[in-house]
């Protein structure tokens, strides 16, 4: 992997590329010598390569020079940081998906590439100083109710791009004695929601929805509200959420093995057999040697043949 500030090629001791659903914008860290000659300044556009491939593309952000280290480290951000660090208010009204997302990185400047299902339309009430990210990510919301796809924002080639989460990674799996060095699997249900209350707005009850493990593992209970021009029972629906089981492995590096993409995964010792979203990815390169952590989500589990 090569970096660039600018067309100057920047050769570094270490570097730290990661990304996570929870904090989207990805990021870029990397330590230099404290004595070589290279001009790098907040704000300078800085570029991650792997071959004819651009990794990542983004903004210096910060420097540091630790007193005991011979060494400088920088920090830089793709465009998705404007729109977390930047607040918005709009009256959408009946809208599209393209309308949101382009007004909304437009108040801020980050350019706009694809959009998928870009012409799908729906409502949003007024937002008054609202993180731009969170108007994105409530239009993402609004269209998953009626596709059931997930969405999520990406910057590519220096451009807002709305992908569909998920994807496979084809042509590759991390497996034991192959590529997987360490792997951890775990299940919870600390984060269950398994019935959801209807009510009207003056709080009387008209209805319920309920999931998974009412008897097994007691009730979380949530509340909804009913909202004119929504489905009750659709949107009470939505807030129930069942056993989280994640998983954490440890292997070689693959530039593909990003947050927001899904890859199959094999470890006998945990039973790990199946595909797995990708929530947050750390991909390290070190005195030649590139590897990666990630952060998965289950999807699901084969049984052993």
């Amino acid at each position: 992997m090569k970096i660039y500030i600018g067309k100057q090629e920047i050769k570094y001791t270490r570097l730290t590329w990661s990304g996570s659903k929870y904090s989207a914008a990805r990021q870029l860290e990397f330590s230099i010598p404290s004595n070589f000659p290279y001009s790098i300044s907040q704000g300078n556009t800085l570029l991650l390569k792997e071959g004819d491939s651009t990794l990542f593309e983004g903004f210096v952000f910060r420097k540091e020079k630790p007193r005991q280290a011979n060494e400088i480290n920088i920090l830089g951000y793709d465009s998705l940081i404007y729109l977390l660090k930047s607040d918005g208010s709009f009256n959408f009204k009946t809208t599209t998906f393209s309308t949101v997302i382009r007004k909304t990185c437009g108040e801020v400047g980050v350019s706009v590439g694809s959009i998928a299902d870009s012409n799908i339309s729906f409502k949003l009430e007024p937002m008054i100083n609202v993180n731009l990210y969170q108007i994105i990510m409530s239009a993402c919301k609004e269209v998953k109710k009626k596709t059931g796809k997930v969405y999520q924002p990406v910057i590519q080639k220096g451009k807002l791009n709305i992908v569909i989460a998920g994807s496979i990674i084809k042509n590759f799996e991390l497996a034991e004695g192959r590529n997987l060095t360490d792997s951890t699997y775990s299940e919870t249900i600390e984060n269950v929601v398994n019935k959801v209350i209807i009510v009207d707005d003056k709080g009387k009850k008209i209805g319920q929805v309920t999931g998974d493990g009412l008897s097994t593992w007691g009730t979380f209970q949530q509340v909804y509200e009913k909202e004119k021009g929504k489905n009750s029972t659709t949107e009470a629906k939505a807030m129930l959420h069942g056993l989280d089981r994640e998983a954490n492995v440890e292997g070689l590096g693959n530039v593909s093995c990003i947050s927001g993409r899904a890859i199959t995964i094999k470890d006998t010792k945990t039973g790990l057999k199946g595909v797995f979203y990708i929530e947050e990815d750390t991909h390290t390169v070190e005195n030649g040697n590139y590897t990666m952590s990630l952060q998965l989500n289950f999807k699901n589990i084969l049984e052993e043949s």
